[in-house]
Order: C-alpha cells, then structure tokens, then sequence
C-alpha cells in the first residue's frame, strides 16, 4: 500500500496539508466540507431541518432527518456510497488517473486488482459525463480528427484478424475503427470533445446549440459539414481549396493545439476501445478546463464536482 509520493512532499492538499496519501480521518473531513458547504440538507426532501444522529463507519457522520424521517450520511448519493475502496484509496487514484498514469500502475501501487481501478475510472467518468457541462461563448473553434480506436480487450469472434501496416488514412468513420472526435474550443477558455459514431452536419448544429451560445463567433475550415451555422458569427478557412492555414485573426489553431495534447494523453494507454473513449476524453476535458490550478487545488475540485 502506498503511503506518500515523494515528488509531492511540501505541497499543499486540502486532503492532507502535506504528502499524499491522506488518512481515512482527512478524506471524510474534506468531503463533509465540500458536500455540506452550504448546511447540511436531506438527500431526498432537501430540508434543512437536520440533526447528527451518530457515525457511520468510523469517520462519516450520520443524520437523521426530522421532515421526513429518512437516515442518511455524508456519502448517501454520492459515487463514493456503497464503495468497498477506502476513501483515501479512491481520491489517490484519481490524482494518478488526472497525472496520466495508467490503471494497471495504479492498481499495483494500491494492491487492488485492475477491475477495482477500471470501477474507479468509470465512476469518475460517468459524473463528470453528467456534471461536467460546459457553455461556450465569445472565440470558439470547432474542428474535428480522427483516432485509431477498435475492440481493444475484447473477445469477439466476429472481427477479423488486423493486419499490420494496413492502417486506414485520412478521414475515418466509426464503424471502420477510426472514430472522428470534434473539439469545440473557446479561445483562453475551456473545451468540449465529443466523439462522433456519425459525423454529420446535424451532429454538429446539435453540439453547438447544447455547448455554444448564441451570438458567440465560430472558426472552422472549409469542410462542408460547417457550412450555414445559423446563430454564430461564422468565419472559415479556405484550407483545402487554397491550402490557406490563417487569414489574420481567423484560424484553428487552438483546436489543434488541443488534439495534439490530447493525442499525447492518449498515447499512455497503448490504444484505446471506441465504445470506452469518451471515458478518457471527460478525464482529459477536466483536466484541460481546471488547468490554472496546482495539482491538487485541481482534486479538490474534481471532488467537489462529483459529490
């Protein structure tokens, strides 16, 4: 079991004021802070009128409350309720999980079996999947490329053997194991990555209007798909008619920039399934949007976001 990281001694971390890993006692601290910052209301009614009724476990504390009459404690509805992984053990690897570090490392440094981890990952993913929404506004750019992703891990009888050196170029779909990921990019701002089991025109005017709002300036290239978005100040790049890459304040270049970090992300995985990567893009969509913050002012974030 790890206890500290050396690389971390001297900083500072709401979870431990001082080496990771934090006690039990300090993770049950920190997520009572975060979750109840407002006063503690009841899960299911919202009431407030509240009152300690014991301990669960050793550090969480229970409640009892009085409108309702239900029980519940500081990790009812939480991704952490029902958990057989200790606290401390849960918010370690998410730290290594945001530090790029594979699940099958993690899984030696805390002696839990791979699935435990992959449970981990999922969890995360999943809340930030429902609570990580971002809205765009101002300079957004919107391009898209386009990934090696097939049935990684999977036994299917159905597929047929790859062949090496037999890579598909240019523009890929789905269906043929190279899925297309579009990017929306607020200029000094945050980032939404989607991928694209149908790259359509339609797919793009449904993410701009979730993401996008209205009135914001949109940059693109001149692919057909970006043509008439109605709603945005709209410029293009005539990129693959007259090869033209910036034209003064129009480009995409920030888009781009993206992908390669992402591509880089991505590359510690040794290959990725297409069904499973989106869970990777909202780790990488996180971290790129609380980029400003130190290491660990950014998991205390990510703790407070999923609670």
């Amino acid at each position: 079991m790890v206890q500290s990281t050396s690389g971390d001694k001297g900083l500072k971390c709401k979870f431990c004021a001082g080496d990771f890993m934090p006690t039990e006692e300090r993770c049950a601290e920190v997520l009572r802070e975060l979750r109840w910052k407002d006063g503690v209301r009841c899960p299911r009614c919202h009431s407030k009128k509240v009152v300690k009724y014991g301990k669960w476990g050793q550090y969480c504390q229970r409640y009892r409350c009085d409108d309702c009459r239900c029980y519940f404690n500081d990790l009812t509805g939480t991704i952490f309720e029902g958990s057989k992984i200790d606290l401390r053990e849960f918010i370690y690897a998410a730290k290594r999980l945001l530090e790029k570090e594979s699940m099958n490392q993690i899984s030696k440094e805390l002696g839990r079996t791979y699935e435990a981890i992959t449970r981990v990952r999922n969890l995360l993913s999943d809340a930030l999947a429902k609570k990580l929404v971002s809205k765009l506004r101002g300079e957004v750019e919107i391009d898209e490329t386009y990934l090696s992703a097939g049935q990684k891990g999977t036994k299917c009888a159905e597929r047929a053997p790859r062949k090496r050196g037999l890579k598909l170029r240019g523009r890929g779909t789905y269906d043929k194991d190279k899925p297309p990921i579009v990017a929306l990019v607020e200029r000094d701002g945050g980032v939404v990555l989607k991928v694209a089991e149908e790259l359509s025109r339609e797919f793009i005017l449904e993410l701009l209007d979730e993401h996008v709002a209205k009135g914001s300036t949109a940059y693109t290239d001149d692919f057909p798909m970006y043509n008439e978005l109605k709603g945005y100040e709209h410029h293009k790049l005539n990129r693959y008619s007259k090869k033209e890459y910036a034209r003064g304040n129009v480009h995409i270049n920030t888009a781009e920039g993206v992908f390669s970090l992402l591509k880089s992300w991505l590359r510690m995985l040794r290959g990725v399934r297409k069904d499973r990567l989106w869970r990777s893009l909202k780790l990488f969509e996180f971290r790129f949007n609380f980029r400003s913050l130190d290491p660990f002012d950014r998991l205390s974030a990510l703790t407070g976001l999923i609670l």
